[in-house]
């Protein structure tokens, strides 16, 4: 078997203004409980079996503006903004997600993840930024990571990772 895919080289004629930047996730992730209808603050413990609300703060600049016919097969040259998908992994528990503009299939008991997505004209910036994250009732270690993996249609990536204490672990 043989893949093939296209790779553009950027060479010193294109401007640091003109590049695709990768996309940066690294804003403040906000944390809720939704049965206590509190925030958990940065640093502070989740509880087993509980549902949380999630929401990335991250600037709509994220999805830079492009000319679509810098991408393959466009034939315009329409200028707009970038297509972003961001996925969400977890080590422990599921994303219940129940409508918005997800694509994922739901629980991934730490091994895939749920994936939200912004599309210019086509959907919010902010249905790309929130999810919701379900813990189960018995955890096997004292902490869960969340991974938030943000990826544009440009082929730019970027990542940051989160760790919580979880209730009653020592």
């Amino acid at each position: 078997m043989t893949a093939v895919k296209r790779l553009v080289l950027l060479g010193q004629d294109v401007a640091a203004t003109e590049r695709n930047h990768n996309p940066n996730p690294t804003g403040e992730l906000l944390v809720r409980d939704i049965a206590e209808d509190r925030w958990i603050e940065e640093g502070g413990a989740l509880a087993p079996g509980h549902e949380y609300a999630l929401s990335l703060v991250l600037d709509e600049s994220a999805s830079e503006p492009f000319l679509a016919s810098e991408l393959p097969a466009a034939g315009t040259d329409t200028l707009r903004r970038e297509t972003l998908v961001l996925s969400w992994f977890a080590s422990d528990g599921s994303f219940p997600r129940a409508g918005g503009f997800g694509d994922g299939d739901g629980p991934i008991g730490g091994s895939g993840g749920e994936r939200t997505t912004f599309v210019d004209g086509q959907s919010d910036f902010g249905t790309l930024l929130a999810n919701q994250w379900r813990l189960p009732r018995t955890l096997a270690g004292g902490e869960s990571a969340l991974v938030l993996v943000l990826r544009d249609e440009r082929g730019g990536v970027g990542w940051a990772e989160h760790r919580f204490a979880i209730e009653g672990s020592e």
